[in-house]
């Protein structure tokens, strides 16, 4: 499956960018007047309007390349909103999409580092280093920010992992009683998929956690809670019949993006 392409900034859109979501509700008016009503979610979408300036000449061939491929509305692919997160069940850690080696164990009820709901504590109760890991199907060579805030009273150790295939990159802080804010931005090579994010525990390790985020860019934004959905859009799709690309300068290009999907993953 194609996916959205990311400008050399490791960014998928530009600001001002604007989202909108439209919800369908059917209404029946009986004889008496009285109205029911009832959600259709079979009609909600959600859409993406923005301008994109200075591109490169390389940048906006894969925009036109991916409309050509996609033979404009007619098409899907994969899009990474750029104001979402792209985990899914991020206060939920105890949900199937969370990938736990055996002995990894997790207590619910914990509080975040502003004193609201959400944390986990997480134990490795084995004797070997064991993880908590989530997989995002998306490409492995796009630019990535994997946040989470922690702490630990015993001084435990986390290592943030972002693998994909055989490549992969990681980063260890050590816990105090203060709260953290972890980040591991980069890229890998190739295009591999699915992208896997992981908490690596030492043996023994014992470690709160709170507000688990991957974004499709380079530095983290503020947290965003996520249950069943995510930021991944598998079945998106230009909601326009062209695209105009225009030469502002040499190496310098701008267009006009649409962008609707029917559902999240």
């Amino acid at each position: 499956m194609p996916f959205f392409p990311q400008l050399t900034t490791g960014a998928a859109a530009q600001y001002p960018l604007e989202r909108t979501r439209v919800f369908r509700t059917i209404a029946s008016e009986c004889s008496g007047g009285h109205q029911a009503k009832l959600a259709s979610p079979g009609g909600a979408f959600t859409e993406w309007n923005w301008q994109l300036t200075g591109l490169s000449q390389a940048e906006a061939a894969a925009l036109e390349s991916l409309f050509t491929l996609s033979e404009g509305r007619l098409k899907t692919f994969g899009f990474l909103d750029p104001a979402s997160n792209l985990l899914r069940y991020s206060e939920g850690l105890s949900q199937s999409v969370w990938l736990r080696d055996p002995l990894i164990q997790v207590a619910t009820g914990f509080t975040g580092p502003e004193g609201g709901p959400g944390g986990h504590r997480i134990t490795n109760a084995g004797g070997v280093t064991a993880s908590i890991s989530q997989d995002i199907a998306a490409p492995g060579g796009y630019q990535y920010c994997f946040s989470v805030w922690m702490k630990s009273a015993q001084g435990s150790g986390l290592t943030l992992v972002r693998s994909a295939g055989a490549a992969s990159a990681s980063e260890t802080w050590t816990g105090s009683i203060a709260w953290r804010h972890c980040v591991l931005s980069g890229q890998l090579t190739g295009t591999t998929v699915p992208v896997r994010f992981s908490l690596r525990l030492d043996p023994g390790a014992v470690i709160d956690v709170w507000g688990l985020q991957v974004e499709a860019q380079v530095a983290p934004s503020p947290y965003k809670k996520t249950t069943a959905s995510s930021g991944l859009y598998p079945d998106a799709a230009f909601a326009q019949d062209t695209l105009v690309v225009s030469a502002d300068g040499i190496n310098d290009f701008s267009a006009h993006v649409r962008i609707v999907s029917l559902t999240g993953v």
